[in-house]
C-alpha cells in the first residue's frame, strides 16, 4: 500500500495540472472574447440612435465633411466627420469613449468651434462605421488617433488639440506616447489611465488572482493581437516616454463621483506629466463623462482658461 501512496500523489498532481491547464486556456480565451467586444460596433449603432438628430441638428450649422482616413496599420478605414467654421484656422481631432461613435462627441466640439478650432471627429475601432475589429483598451485605437491628426497636419501647420473622453483618452495617451511631436495641446475627459483596471475588477469579483488573469490574457492577446495586457498601461509609458523637454500642454477634466474611471484614474494621468504645462479640474457632482452635461458651464470654462493660458 505504501508504494501506491506516491502514484496517487503523482495521479493527483497530475488531474490537477491539468486542470489549471484547462482553466488557464479557457480563463484566457474567455478575456480576450469578452474584453475585445466590450461594445460591439452594432451596439455603438444602436446607441447612436439617442443623439444622432441632436448631432445633425448641431451640425447643419457649419460647414461638414464626412471622409475616411486609410490606417496605417492596413486592416480598416477610419470614418470622420470635419466641421468648420469659415472664420476658425485651429483644428481639433476628437476620439470617443466606449460605446459612443464620432457623432457623440458635439456637446465638446460645439465648445472648440467657439474657441476657434475646426472639429475632426472619429469613429474609433469598433465604433459606428469603423470596422476594425476589436475594442483594444487604446492600444490600437491610438494609431486611429495618430492618423487623424496626420490628416489633419495635411490641412494646417499650426499645432494641433487632441481631446480623448474615457477609452478615447487612453487613445490619445497612448499615441501621444508614440508620437508626442504630432500633438500641440491634450484634453482629456475621465480618461482610462490603465485598461487593465477592469480584468482587475473582475478577477476580484471571482476572487481569483490577478496574475493569472493577466498572464491568461495575455497568451491570447499575443498571438492574436500582438501585445500584451500590460500595454494598457499608459501612466507607465508616460512615465517612460514622455521626458521634461516635451512640453505639450495637458488638460485633465475628472470627476469625483466616477465609478468608471476612478478620481484616482485622472490624478495618476496628472502627476505622471513631468513637466508644468498641466492643468486638471475636478467635478465634485458629475458621474463619468457627465460633467459637460451637469456642469456645462465650469466644463466650458476649464477648457477656456486652459487654452488661454497654453495657446502658442
Amino acid at each position: 500500500m505504501k508504494k501506491k501512496i506516491p502514484y496517487i500523489i503523482l495521479a493527483v498532481v497530475l488531474i490537477l495540472a491539468v486542470i489549471m491547464a484547462v482553466l488557464y486556456v479557457k480563463t484566457g480565451d474567455q478575456i480576450f472574447n469578452q474584453f475585445t467586444k466590450i461594445e460591439t460596433r452594432e451596439k455603438t449603432i444602436e446607441n447612436r440612435k439617442e443623439y444622432i438628430e441632436n448631432f445633425e441638428n448641431f451640425a447643419k450649422d457649419f460647414e461638414r465633411e464626412d471622409i475616411l482616413i486609410d490606417s496605417q496599420l492596413g486592416d480598416h478605414k477610419i470614418p470622420g466627420i470635419i466641421l468648420r467654421k469659415p472664420e476658425n484656422t485651429k483644428y481639433a481631432v476628437l476620439a470617443h469613449g466606449m460605446g459612443g461613435t464620432k457623432e457623440s462627441m458635439f456637446p465638446q466640439m460645439r465648445i472648440l468651434l467657439e474657441e476657434g478650432y475646426n472639429c475632426l471627429t472619429l469613429d474609433m475601432r469598433q465604433s459606428g462605421e469603423n470596422e476594425a475589429e476589436y475594442n483594444t483598451g487604446g492600444v490600437l485605437e491610438a494609431y486611429d488617433v495618430i492618423d487623424g491628426i496626420k490628416y489633419v497636419k495635411e490641412i494646417t501647420d499650426l499645432p494641433v488639440l487632441v481631446f480623448g473622453e474615457s477609452f478615447g483618452g487612453a487613445a490619445v495617451l497612448q499615441a501621444f506616447t508614440k508620437e508626442p511631436n504630432l500633438f500641440g495641446y491634450i484634453i482629456l475627459d475621465c480618461p482610462v489611465a490603465d485598461g487593465r483596471h477592469y480584468l482587475y475588477q473582475i478577477a476580484d469579483e471571482m476572487k481569483a488572482p490577478r496574475d493569472f488573469f493577466i498572464t491568461a490574457g495575455d497568451r491570447v492577446y499575443k498571438k492574436k493581437l500582438g501585445f500584451s495586457l500590460n500595454e494598457m498601461d499608459s501612466i507607465s509609458k508616460l512615465k517612460n516616454n514622455i521626458h521634461k523637454n516635451v512640453h505639450v500642454p495637458v488638460l485633465v477634466l475628472n470627476a469625483r463621483l466616477d465609478a468608471v474611471t476612478p478620481y484616482s484614474m485622472g490624478e495618476g494621468i496628472y502627476n505622471a506629466i513631468p513637466y508644468e504645462e498641466k492643468m486638471i479640474f475636478t467635478s465634485e457632482i458629475a458621474q463619468h463623462a457627465q460633467i459637460v452635461n451637469l456642469e456645462p458651464e465650469a466644463y466650458k470654462n476649464a477648457i477656456t482658461s486652459f487654452l488661454e493660458k497654453f495657446e502658442k
